[in-house]
């Protein structure tokens, strides 16, 4: 081991207490994931990011289950076991299982939905917007389909294209159906999967309603002639059900009955009389009126004065008149308004005459004033006047029209009452084409009822449309490729360091060396980026925790204890390869021997010798005593370090090989 290597002490392990090579290395499988955590996390982190785009860019599916009810109208005799009943019961339920699964009743489900005309099933057809998927994987998605033939049939000119269309989707509609019976029931549940939600919907409960019809067909008997006969017959009197309807309305009304077959005329009469009533009352109260505005002409008052009676102020069409005195003109507001003028014009007139005379400007204005004032009256009399005349001449109008229009009525009347018997002919008529109708219905039905009743399934639950999908399981599919790339690099990671011919543990030496291990010395760590020097002597470099210093003592110990057994006197400390701490073993572990007996530490290495330099011994070594330059005494430090001899290494030869050839042949 190196001095200085920044090597993990974590790849030697003490398994020295293992005995089941069968067993699991937990630790090891620690270490190992501890060693590769980073690209471990990387890998698993990229593929499941990976797995969650794809699942995203998959069409969500969806399923939609409707449930049937199968009855047993098997008829059971005294004989039967309730196990032979449930035994028949469950083979009766399996064979209406399959032909649910039927191929002919998905042909007709096909037919019956139009589903070729689906893009859900006929590939040729373009997906609606709502349905493409979106993201970064669409337009690889896209590409694809491009490239990708369609696995739409072409169409052939002898029609056989829509053949093997029709052939595809009916398979396509068997993949996605399944049918599954209920134990200990006689339930079947049918799940349809699709991308349109309402579309497997309507196909789950599409394929009872076919089931149903398809059984019925299969099962026509006896009636089939009669209720043919009733169906044509039921089919003809509606018809001359609905024209004799037709035919009654058209008479009511062009005879002008109502539809609940009041008369309109008599309704109209009725309503032309209470007008006439108010009319004539109307035309009364204007006529009286009119009479005394009539009688008022050429007749006059002296009611009305203006100043001195040798001096008047002039002549004016109704004032001073017997129109001013008239009742409807005595309650009219403006008329009272301006009467209110006049007199506080004359009054006035009165006050400046009598304080200025007659020739005063004041007088002028006042005169000139009040006469102004008597000809708005004049003009407001005149206005009331007109009105009533206009009011008699409307109100006599308005009562001749609604006589004229009661003798119209009534005249049509007349002619409505030769038109009733019309209409009861037609009434009869079509009475009797009714009760025809209902009674041909009711045993028309009666027939469908006791076909029905031999069907022996029902709608139990009718599919709805799902809310959730089925397909993908986002979250399980994430999942389950989190852990199978997870498993799967662990797994490789495992396998490269299984390979690897290393020495990992004590049973690794022990097995391919064939020799007792004494010990594991901890690695003794260099500086930053291992650039930091180790010294060699024992006791120079910091071990806080002691574990290097414990580690030699247990060397000591097992090498004490062989000593004992095989009277060993030398101890080498060798390694494969260079820098692996073969010199800092060796000095530390010599030191910690010499503490209990004389031990001489012999540096043996003549490529790259280290201990003699660390030590600071310049003397003859190893090299010079094997060569015969030097003697024993010369080569040997006693007291080096404590009580531990040494015997450096000594001068390096030039070329290794060949010293010591030529040593061997001295010798």
């Amino acid at each position: 081991m190196s001095e200085g290597s920044a090597t993990s002490s974590d790849r030697f392990v003490d398994d020295s207490n293992k005995h089941d090579d069968d067993s699991v290395d937990l630790r090891g499988i620690i270490i190992t994931l501890r060693k590769y955590k980073w690209p471990i996390i990387v890998t698993t982190a990229l593929v499941t990011a990976l797995t969650a785009i794809v699942v995203s860019a998959i069409t969500p599916q969806y399923r939609a289950t409707a449930t049937l009810l199968f009855e047993n109208n098997r008829s059971q005799t005294g004989f039967e076991t309730p196990w032979a009943e449930l035994e028949n019961n469950s083979l009766s339920i399996q064979t209406q299982v399959e032909v649910l699964k039927s191929r002919t009743l998905a042909e007709r489900l096909v037919k019956e939905l139009k589903l070729a005309e689906h893009w859900e099933y006929n590939s040729s057809l373009p997906m609606p917007d709502a349905y493409k998927i979106t993201g970064p994987l669409a337009p690889i998605k896209q590409f694809v389909e491009r490239i990708v033939p369609s696995r739409q049939a072409p169409a052939a000119a002898d029609g056989s294209g829509q053949v093997l269309q029709t052939e595809a989707i009916v398979r396509q509609l068997m993949n996605r159906t399944k049918v599954t019976p209920l134990k200990q029931t006689n339930l079947v549940k049918v799940s349809v999967d699709g991308v349109d939600r309402e579309l497997a919907s309507r196909i789950a409960n599409g394929i009872g309603q076919a089931y149903i019809r398809f059984y019925l067909e299969q099962s026509a008997g006896k009636n089939s002639d009669a209720k043919e006969f009733l169906e044509k017959k039921v089919t003809d009197l509606k018809g001359k059900l609905e024209e004799s309807e037709q035919q009654l309305l058209r008479e009511r009304r062009r005879v002008g009955l109502s539809g609940d077959g009041g008369d309109i005329s008599s309704q109209t009469i009725a309503l032309f009389n209470s007008r006439l009533v108010d009319a004539k009352t109307n035309f009364e109260e204007a006529r009286i009126q009119w009479d005394e505005v009539r009688q008022a002409e050429g007749s006059y008052t002296n009611t009305v004065t203006f100043g001195e009676v040798d001096n008047p102020i002039g002549n004016f069409t109704y004032v001073g008149t017997a129109y001013e005195v008239l009742p409807v003109v005595d309650s009219s507001a403006a008329v009272q308004r301006h009467k209110q003028l006049v007199q506080e014009a004359q009054r006035k007139l009165e006050e400046l005459d009598n304080r200025y005379g007659e020739k005063h400007p004041r007088v002028i204005d006042a005169r000139s004033n009040l006469q102004t004032a008597t000809r708005n009256l004049d003009r407001q009399i005149g206005n009331v006047v007109a009105s009533v005349e206009k009011r008699y001449i409307a109100s006599q109008r308005q009562v001749q029209s609604i006589e004229s229009d009661i003798r119209r009525e009534e005249g049509k009347q007349f002619d409505r009452n030769e038109g009733r018997v019309a209409i009861k002919e037609i009434e009869l008529t079509r009475d009797s084409n009714k009760r025809f109708y209902e009674e041909a219905l009711s045993e028309l039905r009666t027939y469908q009822e006791k076909d029905l009743q031999t069907v022996p399934m029902s709608i139990s639950d009718f599919a709805a449309i799902p809310e959730f999908p089925v397909k993908p399981k986002k979250t399980l599919l994430v999942l389950l490729g989190f852990l199978l790339s997870l498993a799967a690099i662990s797994t490789l990671f495992f396998i490269v360091e299984g390979m690897k011919e290393t020495v990992k543990g004590i049973a690794d030496v022990e097995k391919k060396l064939g020799i007792p291990v004494f010990g594991i010395v901890p690695v003794i760590r260099g500086g930053m980026f291992g650039k930091k020097s180790i010294p060699l002597v024992p006791g120079d470099f910091e071990d806080k925790r002691g574990s290097f210093e414990e580690a030699i003592r247990t060397i000591r110990t097992s090498a004490t204890v062989a000593e004992l057994e095989f009277h060993n006197q030398v101890i080498m400390v060798t390694s494969s390869v260079p820098g692996e701490g073969k010199s800092t073993v060796a000095s530390n572990l010599a030191f910690s021997m010499s503490k209990l007996e004389n031990t001489v530490l012999i540096e043996a290495d003549m490529r790259r010798p280290g201990l003699g330099r660390a030590l600071g011994v310049r003397s003859h070594g190893l090299s010079e005593l094997l060569s015969g330059e030097t003697y024993l005494e010369d080569c040997l430090r006693e007291d080096a370090i404590g009580k531990l001899d040494i015997i450096p290494a000594g001068r390096i030869p030039e070329t290794h090989l060949e010293y010591w050839h030529r040593q061997s042949l001295r010798s």
